[in-house]
């Protein structure tokens, strides 16, 4: 029936149970309380924290434990929407986007609570676009950006691993960044060379879940080859010393080459080849002088990311320092001649007038850095015309 509801000012009409009567309609009771008869002026409002699961509840048997579908939140959606009233026990869906997962899924479903699993997203990085000279150090972090409460950090444990292959160190979270919910773990590796060039991910144990980076990071170290052998040579020959480094071609990169020579920048003889993957740099030492014999070494720079140090090569010239003087003597007299010799392990021999050889009489021979100074004499006595002629001092190094 209808008419005029004079008490409501309004259009009379017979309002269900579920709903109370409104100034021209009949409007559903709101969520947590209900009518469980017709025409009522007002809804009945659940008894203690239960409530209802939707609006227009009916019944008393309606208001019941109910859990309120959280907020989503890093790059997810929930199903039922966030806000809805399910009843408690009910399963809510979380569904992550944009690089974000829980337990290596897109969805996760678990019973409602106030707080679910958050969505994350475990990411690798390594600094300086993965580029490094030999010998440095280089981190590698671990970044997992995760909206569960700060305390997890406690729980978080990251693995690593190098060409597809664990490594035996593992990281616990060692710093919680700057930006909310967002952690870090690092994990060191110390003087890299060749070896340690390589595709490196990580994963990260948050909680009970474990999830693996949605990324991965290439380190390349960038190497210098170089012969540091000792090389020895005789005076006035010729040496080439080559350095030779790593260029790739996606890195881009000024390459520049330096030489030293006992800590003393060289100039002089340089040339170096500044084209494809693969460069080097040539010092000449010619024609080869006393003076050249020193420790040389080779610096190849990268901007912006560091520079590459050889071992040193030690050069060693080797030549007679002190020529054998001509000399008068009187019959009966005595006379020394002196050979002065510089090298390694020099074998130093007399040619006497007679065509025969004599080993002389070393007095004296030290060695510093492998370069040995030797002083080698032959003693003449009782002078006759015999002895008159041409002597000759021959040092031979090994090498």
């Amino acid at each position: 029936s209808s008419g005029i509801n004079a008490e409501y000012g309004g259009l009379y009409k017979e309002c269900p149970a579920g709903t109370y009567i409104g100034a021209s309609d009949c409007i559903d009771c709101p969520i947590g309380y209900y009518t469980a008869t017709a025409s009522q002026s007002s809804c009945t409002q659940c008894s203690g924290a239960k409530s209802t699961v939707s609006i227009g509840s009916a019944s008393a048997s309606d208001c019941i434990d109910v859990c309120t579908v959280p907020t989503a939140t890093f790059s997810s959606s929930m199903s039922p929407l966030a806000g809805t009233n399910v009843a408690a026990g009910s399963t809510v869906t979380t569904s992550c986007q944009n690089g974000y997962y829980i337990n290596g899924q897109s969805t996760h479903t678990e019973t409602c609570a106030s707080s679910l699993t958050s969505c994350r997203t475990v990411t690798t990085t390594i600094g300086q676009n993965g580029y490094y000279t030999a010998g440095s150090n280089v981190q590698l972090t671990c970044t997992v950006v995760s909206g569960d409460a700060p305390a997890l950090s406690s729980a978080i444990i990251c693995s690593w691993t190098k060409g597809g292959s664990s490594l035996t160190s593992t990281s616990q979270f060692s710093a919680h960044s700057t930006a909310a919910n967002t952690y870090e773990c690092v994990h060191s590796l110390t003087g890299v060379s060749s070896s340690d060039s390589a595709t490196y991910s990580c994963s990260a144990v948050i909680g009970s879940y474990t999830e693996a980076a949605v990324s991965t990071a290439t380190l390349t170290v960038l190497t210098l080859t170089y012969d540091a052998t000792q090389k020895v040579e005789k005076l006035g020959a010729s040496v080439q010393l080559t350095c030779a480094v790593n260029m790739p071609t996606a890195l881009s990169a000024i390459l520049s080459f330096e030489w030293e020579r006992d800590s003393g920048k060289i100039t002089s003889g340089i040339v170096s080849d500044s084209y494809g993957t693969s460069r080097d740099s040539v010092l000449t030492l010619s024609p080869l002088a006393a003076t050249d014999t020193a420790k040389y070494k080779c610096l190849a720079t990268y901007s912006n990311i560091g520079t590459i140090t050889s071992s040193e090569k030690q050069v060693v010239v080797v030549y007679i320092a002190s020529a054998v003087a001509s000399v008068q003597a009187t019959t009966g007299a005595a006379h020394t001649f002196t050979c002065d010799t510089y090298g390694t392990a020099q074998t130093i021999t007399w040619t006497l007038p007679d065509s025969s050889t004599n080993a002389g009489t070393e007095t004296a021979s030290t060695t510093t850095d492998g370069i040995k100074h030797t002083t080698n004499e032959l003693r003449l006595s009782s002078l006759s015309s015999a002895n008159n002629g041409a002597y000759v001092c021959t040092g031979s190094n090994t090498g």
